[in-house]
C-alpha cells in the first residue's frame, strides 16, 4: 500500500481521503434546491441563497479539490 502524502491539519492523522468534485457539486446543488423550495414557498429573500449556492457549484468546477480527514471529519482545500 502506498503511503498517504496528506496529513490532517486539525488532528495530524494520515487517514485523509480526497473528496470527489461530483460529491461537492451535488451537495451544493441540493442545498441550492432546498433554498429555492423554501424561498418559493415561504420566504422570498432566500432566492439570494439559491443564486449563491448555484454560483458556488459553478466555481467548484474549477477548484483543485477538497480533502477530508476520516478521523476528525475536517475538510479543507487541496494545496
Amino acid at each position: 500500500m502506498g503511503e498517504n502524502k496528506y496529513t490532517c491539519p486539525g488532528c495530524g492523522s494520515k487517514n485523509v481521503r480526497q473528496m470527489s468534485k461530483f460529491n461537492v457539486i451535488c451537495t451544493l446543488l441540493i442545498i441550492a434546491g432546498l433554498f429555492f423550495l423554501v424561498g418559493y414557498l415561504y420566504l422570498k429573500f432566500l432566492w439570494i441563497g439559491t443564486a449563491l449556492f448555484l454560483l458556488f457549484a459553478f466555481v467548484s468546477l474549477f477548484n483543485r479539490g477538497m480533502l477530508r480527514c476520516t478521523d476528525c471529519d475536517r475538510a479543507w482545500k487541496m494545496e
